[in-house]
């Protein structure tokens, strides 16, 4: 190699140039050596991110021996098949047994569970309720970077504000925030054609009193982050004033909110209308004309009921291994993102929508964060119960 390079660098250029014979070919030699080193590497690394290595390999034949995963699951069944189909799919071999992770009990009885000593459990791929923080505070949950493994799943340009910032535990070890899913209101443009609120003294509005709905925040949901916006920006008195002062009737969840506002009844919801609360009114041939409402003081982005963690001692660590890894890759994420209608945390799965991608400029409260619904959420549930009985 360094010969053929000499001879296409060296000879009568460097002598009419006046460099001494043999010098300059050695430097220029060096440095074309050191540029092709340098880009072998780089395609070693490229080859790296694409090609599974012989520990992947040992890894998965380890994981078909195990032969299951133990996973505590969303409890919409249709959730919770679409982990099960995808992975059953891309590891042929490797069961997914999904058992509905129903909050809050399920967290609390895997922690009786392991005070038992009696390990059952695999992985947890629900919502980040304050349960699953208090089972990683009593030690129940393993470090998900040992179970990390493959580079695109370690790769940090491949996650929203890198892989570290995707954790949602103080720790920034144990739960993951997969999905990067921006919250917003809704209208409904057929009662409210023209109307625009673009700040918070916009949605304070006496005309706009009686007209909202919401997730009641007090008890978890898509309120929650609303909530702990609203508090984070305009405390006590913003709370107050938004939902005493406007009348904002609180309801259980997303399909009692799409109730409200498709039925004109509330026809604003300062918390989504959901796509997947939507399906039932279209299926029975309802045209729907649902907006966005985005307010930037306000503006707050999730993980809409998925953050895996892995349990403490999985009585499967192979195969929990592989269905992270599965999990967090483009092709999981691309799979499960599409089934469950929400935006991935990975930079490389584009959105569905481009209404889902996060807007330049706009800074999100996480408010799945553990710091966040400790200085924020509880604060503000806490307010509003004394606020609303």
């Amino acid at each position: 190699m360094a010969c053929e390079i000499r001879r296409c660098i060296g000879g009568d250029s460097e002598r009419r140039a006046g460099c001494p014979e043999g010098e300059g070919v050695k430097k220029l030699t060096c440095f074309k050596l050191s540029i092709l080193l340098a880009l072998a590497c780089l395609a070693s690394s490229a080859a790296a991110q694409t090609k599974p290595t012989a520990d992947w390999k040992a890894l998965v034949e380890a994981a078909r021996r195990e032969g299951i995963v133990k996973c505590a699951c969303p409890p919409r069944r249709d959730f919770a098949l679409a982990f099960k189909k995808g992975f059953e799919e891309a590891f042929p071999g490797i069961t997914l047994e999904i058992t509905a992770a129903t909050l809050p009990e399920f967290p609390m009885r895997v922690a009786k569970e392991q005070a038992a000593k009696m390990f059952l459990w695999d992985v947890y791929t629900f919502g980040p309720g304050a349960e699953i923080f208090d089972l990683k505070n009593r030690g129940g949950l393993e470090s998900l970077w040992d179970y990390f493994v493959l580079p695109e799943v370690l790769n940090d340009s491949a996650w929203i504000g890198g892989i570290k910032d995707r954790f949602l535990d103080i720790e920034h070890q144990h739960i993951f925030g997969m999905f990067f899913t921006i919250s917003t209101g809704s209208i409904n443009r057929d009662a409210l054609p023209d109307l625009k609120i673009r700040s918070f003294d916009e949605l304070l509005n006496p005309a706009l009193k009686g007209k909202f709905v919401s997730v009641d925040p007090r008890v978890g949901g898509s309120g929650e982050s609303l909530a702990a916006a609203v508090y984070q920006k305009y405390g006590r008195d913003g709370l107050k004033k938004l939902f005493v002062d406007q009348e904002v009737l609180l309801v259980k969840g997303n399909v009692e909110v799409a109730e409200q506002v498709v039925r004109k009844a509330r026809p604003i919801s300062l918390t989504s209308v959901s796509p997947d609360s939507q399906i039932r009114f279209k299926e029975a041939g309802m045209k729907l004309n649902i907006a966005d409402l985005f307010v930037p003081e306000l503006a707050r982005a999730g993980t809409n009921g998925s953050c895996p963690a892995v349990f403490k001692n999985p009585p499967h660590p192979n195969a929990t291994k592989v269905f992270i890894n599965w999990l967090l890759s483009r092709e999981g994420q691309k799979m499960i993102s599409n089934a469950r209608g929400e935006p991935s945390a990975r930079t490389d799965v584009p959105p569905s929508s481009p209404e889902d991608a996060p807007k330049p400029g706009i800074k999100y409260l996480n408010a799945h964060k553990e710091e966040v619904m400790a200085k924020f959420l509880a604060p503000a549930q806490k307010i509003l119960r004394e606020l609303i009985p």
